[in-house]
């Protein structure tokens, strides 16, 4: 092993040093982004508000329910959808 000496890194990112994701997982996090956009898209629906349904039928702790749901919403304002398998 050698010292880059502030070389950027050559492994391609598209490669990444991990194995990729699983075909299920994929289906997993796009299902989940298309649950999240539904829910942002229809702030009026009768389902559990986002921030409740984060916390409570995932489990995801408060702090991080706030953070998804700024990441997601911001992500939806600036590319108008939140995407997913089926939209890009």
């Amino acid at each position: 092993m050698a010292d880059a000496q502030g070389a950027p890194p050559t492994i391609p990112f598209w490669l990444g040093e991990a194995p990729a994701r699983s075909d299920e997982l994929s289906r997993a996090v796009s299902d989940f982004r298309a649950e999240v956009e539904q829910r942002l898209a229809d702030a009026s629906s009768p389902a559990p508000r986002l921030p409740e349904w984060l916390t409570g039928d995932n489990g995801i702790p408060a702090g991080a329910a706030d953070q998804l749901l700024e990441y997601f919403a911001e992500g939806r304002r600036v590319l108008g959808v939140i995407p997913t398998q089926d939209t890009i």
